[in-house]
């Protein structure tokens, strides 16, 4: 804390710059985190929705449930996307530090 309370400067845009990498740090460890809990939110909604959608829709719950089980495939691998795009800053990241 001390270092950040140093490296402070008189007006709100002057800091010292060499606290930049240990902030963009400490703010990028919890960034996988919270994207990966997003994505995971967004997927489950989709499946909600599309379950509910699918059986009001057909009236029939059994065929809802199997038009749902063909869609899955395309569904689970469009779900794969967001995560490899959420962690592939953090490959490039590990990489650099080896």
């Amino acid at each position: 804390m001390t270092v950040f309370r140093e490296s402070r400067g008189f007006e709100l845009e002057t800091f010292n710059s060499a606290i930049l990498p240990s902030v963009l740090k400490k703010q990028f460890a919890k960034w996988l985190s919270l994207a990966e809990g997003c994505i995971c939110d967004i997927i489950s909604m989709v499946h909600f929705f599309t379950s509910k959608v699918l059986n009001i829709s057909c009236g029939d719950q059994r065929l809802g449930q199997n038009i749902l089980s063909f869609l899955m495939n395309g569904l689970i691998e469009t779900s794969v996307s967001p995560f490899d795009d959420v962690f592939f800053p953090f490959e490039l990241r590990g990489k650099e530090h080896h």
